[in-house]
């Protein structure tokens, strides 16, 4: 995919990978819809190439904004070739802890996010990615989707379902003949307000960022970046050993 000229969208836009991602697909030419919580974060992205960042408040976690959302998809941008779900929230819980109220509401809102949002983007934008002469859905998950960790249930879940739905739907495209490509991004930990304090050896998100529009200009099926690579290789060679290494990361 020829990034110069085409429009894209970014949710999770106002920081780490979704910031980086959006700030290099401008520089390369394109326009980028970024969408998140805080209009002052956002706004501060789009500063950073006027005319060619343009910001949506959103919570994806609320289904209603999400129907709102495609709508205005569908009403302003009926060019909108690049789909990258990239918005995620993590927490860590016990789901067998002593405030079941609170973790229930926590693991709702992560599965609003990092599954039923890009669930309902895909479905809600593939008639207008369908319409272009080339486009691109890439969903962006995690090493957790192969490996999970115990502090983190229902992301390890959610992405393991997205990394599902992002396989099926590659099969419908490539049974329709249809001119979407479906990307599946796997990252290594990354240096974002998510994983402060957790972790070393994380990447930057523009290293990430670099990587992944280079994969898209290329037009890859799937992405294994950074130490998720190895990650990959382990799990296949020796799946227990690969466990008992992110179980309780």
């Amino acid at each position: 995919m020829q990034l110069e000229r085409i429009k894209a969208l970014v949710t999770g836009g106002s920081s780490g990978v979704g910031r980086a991602l959006a700030l290099k697909l401008a520089s390369a030419g394109a326009t980028v819809i970024i969408t998140g919580r805080a209009r002052t974060r956002l706004n501060a992205v789009a500063e950073m190439h006027p005319g060619k960042i343009l910001p949506v408040v959103v919570d994806l976690a609320d289904p209603a904004a999400v129907d709102t959302l495609i709508a205005t998809l569908h009403r302003d941008h009926p060019d909108l070739a690049l789909l990258v779900n990239n918005a995620g929230v993590q927490y860590l819980l016990d789901i067998a802890g002593n405030d079941p109220q609170k973790t229930l509401a926590l693991a709702r809102e992560e599965i609003a996010v990092n599954f039923t949002a890009p669930a309902a983007l895909t479905i809600g934008l593939a008639p207008l990615l369908k319409r272009q002469r080339q486009a691109m859905i890439v969903n962006i998950s995690s090493g957790l989707a192969v490996s999970p960790k115990t502090s983190a249930p229902i992301y390890c879940a959610t992405k393991g379902a997205l990394d599902s739905l992002t396989r099926t739907t590659r099969y419908r495209m490539e049974d329709g003949r249809l001119p979407i490509g479906v990307m599946h991004v796997v990252l290594p930990l990354v240096d974002t307000p998510m994983t402060t304090g957790r972790g070393s050896g994380k990447m930057t998100p523009e290293a990430v960022a670099d990587a992944i529009a280079d994969e898209i200009s290329k037009d890859c099926d799937e992405v294994w970046i950074g130490k998720a690579r190895m990650l990959r290789l382990l799990a296949a060679i020796a799946p227990g050993l690969a466990v008992r290494l992110l179980r309780n990361s």
